[in-house]
């Protein structure tokens, strides 16, 4: 009788001994699965801090290169008022002067054309961008078949406007405000010979 009890007592501590090294392997893979979890996490979060202050460093760049060429042109136009209003009223039978100026003014006036359309393409970008960072967020945790926001900044993915043509259209602009300018200065330049 206690022979019996003392065997099925023993294939009890067995089975629970099984049981109980099964449990300890389940307990191990979750806690493996846990750590690769948070580190995928942390991995996300900070691949999407890092995203955000990139997103921010080229939103300011933009702003400022579209306030800088605000002002030139609001500058230019100040300039070219000031040449009409008296250069024109002291010596109005120079025709070529007249020419000039008015050729001046069509120049300010395509290029604000074109720095509005520099601002339209720089709100389009910003749109664009916003609306990637957020998609970018939701598959960042995902299986990443999403294409990422980088590759959205590098312009790598159909849909978005290249950060590249950007720059060309303001560096052109920048190419452009720099040959009016030297037109003015020279222009000025003419009207002290002139004058004196």
């Amino acid at each position: 009788m206690l022979s019996n009890q003392v065997t099925q007592l023993e294939r009890e501590r067995e089975r629970t001994t099984t049981e109980l090294s099964d449990a300890k392997d389940r307990i191990r893979r979750l806690q493996d699965q846990l750590t690769d979890s948070q580190q995928e996490a942390e991995n996300a979060h900070l691949e999407h801090k890092a995203l955000k202050a990139e997103f921010e460093s080229y939103r300011r760049e933009m702003t400022n290169r579209l306030e800088d060429s605000s002002e030139f042109l609001e500058e230019l136009a100040r300039q070219t008022d000031h040449l009409r209003q008296n250069e024109l009223e002291k010596m109005p039978k120079h025709g070529s002067l007249t020419d000039r100026i008015i050729q001046l003014e069509d120049e300010v006036d395509r290029l604000q054309i074109e720095n509005r359309e520099l601002r339209t393409h720089c709100d389009d970008l910003q749109a664009q961008l916003l609306h990637n960072s957020v998609e970018c967020g939701r598959s960042l945790l995902g299986n990443g078949s999403q294409p990422s926001l980088a590759a959205e900044l590098n312009g790598t993915n159909n849909g978005g406007m290249d950060e590249q043509k950007l720059l060309n259209i303001i560096k052109e602009q920048d190419i452009d405000n720099q040959k009016l300018r030297n037109y003015i200065n020279g222009k000025d330049f003419e009207f002290g010979i002139f004058v004196s």
